[in-house]
């Protein structure tokens, strides 16, 4: 009901992962994945999706969440929050292949480098063995490499 624009479902199943949220996969005109956030405070709900809005509009492989009626991307019904996203496109694979681990390592690099301008003190952390500039310069690195590297399976 707070997103009457995807049309009609034809149903909703729940997807069987994850610890921190539950997320269902909605069928209608097309498809869909509602983020029903389980066990994070509302503080820490909002951080993070403030944090996930903002990297999707860093990052072009980072999904948005759709906007509601009433021009909200995060509502809270029935006592729990929830976000709807619209599926990515492209195909799951069971096994990658070297050039598909090399475009994921380099995508999660660019997210974890992105992530250094949010605040993130709402969530818990853990302790570095190294200081957070000599980490950012390591992530540079490896980006760097990433981006030189060669990108056939052949050459592996």
């Amino acid at each position: 009901m707070h997103w009457p624009y995807i049309g009609q479902c034809s149903s909703i199943e729940e997807i069987e992962c994850g610890a921190v949220n539950v997320t269902y996969k909605v069928h209608a005109r097309h498809t869909y994945f509602l983020r029903g956030y389980q066990t994070l405070t509302d503080a820490q709900i909002l951080q993070s999706h403030q944090i996930q809005r903002s990297l999707a509009t860093q990052l072009p492989f980072v999904i948005a969440p759709c906007f509601t009626e009433k021009a909200l991307t995060l509502i809270k019904f029935n006592g729990a929050s929830y976000a709807l996203y619209p599926a990515a496109h492209g195909k799951s694979v069971s096994k990658l292949s070297s050039v598909q681990a090399q475009s994921a390592g380099f995508a999660l690099a660019l997210v974890h480098s992105a992530l250094v301008q949010h605040d993130g003190s709402a969530f818990p952390t853990i302790t570095l063995s190294w200081e957070k500039e000599v980490w950012l310069r390591k992530l540079e690195t490896i980006i760097k490499q990433i981006r030189q590297a060669p990108t056939s399976d052949d050459s592996y």
